[in-house]
């Protein structure tokens, strides 16, 4: 087995984190499958980096579709449909044993999956033309169609420490690293108006971790992880201190708050200041 299946059977037996990261974002899992391989990115930090590579490169992808400009889309519908009506008219022809008007018919080199391509042929001729005013590029005379692949490490959102995105990806989805009890009790944040609603011990790409959820009334979420390793500064975290201070960072609409030195302490949630305000309550800013 290479795919989730595999990797889901354990952190220290061998697998393709590639193909296990694309079957798992593919959609075609069964839920069982889903729920093994989610267990196991919590713990392997080389089957996260690739989800998280694979959820960039599909959302860079999507950005960066760009509608054609209307004067080459019905240059294009008017030479498709060209070529569709002169291949069907040949395949009447030679139903029928009979040539076409215009001359003899000539068997095609192409098979009916290359049916749509005479809009290369004809961009090559020069039939089809993209003004540079349009968006296009002209050289020689020649119209070119470019398709930019844009690789995920070069542009868009950085890509954060596995530990960090781990912590997020978790507050995200309301779920705990782990189901062993905490040896300790939750910090309190009754000042805050924050009640704890679970906790568990677990694994966070490969560390050790103890995390506690709380919800207000008002139903906003607030996580809490603690760990005996410092934390990663995420990517474009602000320092609220200097080097050795807290630091702040907003991921995905998420606000992620680092204890200062030594940062073995997050604070997750979806409101800026409610963060701010659990963090001061743990004298941790």
């Amino acid at each position: 087995m290479t795919g989730p299946e595999a990797a889901g059977n354990g952190r220290g037996r061998p697998h393709d984190s590639e193909t296990a990261a694309a079957d798992y974002l593919g959609g075609g899992l069964h839920p069982q499958a889903v729920r093994a391989f989610e267990r196991h990115l919590l713990g392997c930090e080389q089957c996260w980096q690739e989800v998280e590579a694979g959820r960039t490169g599909r959302r860079l992808a999507e950005s960066a579709r760009q509608v054609a400009p209307l004067e080459l889309r019905e240059q294009l519908r008017a030479v498709i449909a060209s070529e569709v009506g002169a291949s069907e008219l040949g395949a009447g022809a030679s139903r029928t044993g009979r040539p076409a008007a215009g001359g003899p018919i000539r068997p095609s080199r192409r098979g009916r999956g290359q049916r749509g391509w005479g809009w290369l042929a004809a961009l090559r001729a020069g039939r089809l033309t993209w003004r540079p005013a349009l968006g296009g590029l002209a050289l020689g005379g020649l119209a070119l169609l470019v398709v930019v692949a844009l690789h995920p490490g070069r542009s868009g959102p950085p890509r954060q420490p596995a530990a960090v995105g781990a912590a997020v990806a978790g507050f995200r989805a309301l779920r705990l690293p782990g189901t062993e009890v905490p040896r300790g009790a939750a910090p309190d944040l009754s000042q805050v108006r924050l009640r704890p609603m679970g906790g568990a011990a677990g694994v966070v790409a490969g560390r050790a971790v103890t995390a506690y959820s709380y919800r207000d009334s008002a139903g906003r979420d607030l996580l809490v992880y603690l760990s005996r390793e410092p934390f990663p500064t995420a990517a474009g975290a602000e320092r609220l201190a200097g080097p050795d201070g807290p630091w702040i960072a907003g991921i995905g609409g998420v606000t992620v708050l680092c204890a200062r030195s030594p940062h073995a302490l997050l604070v997750l949630g979806l409101d800026r200041r409610l963060v701010l305000d659990a963090a001061r309550v743990l004298d941790i800013t």
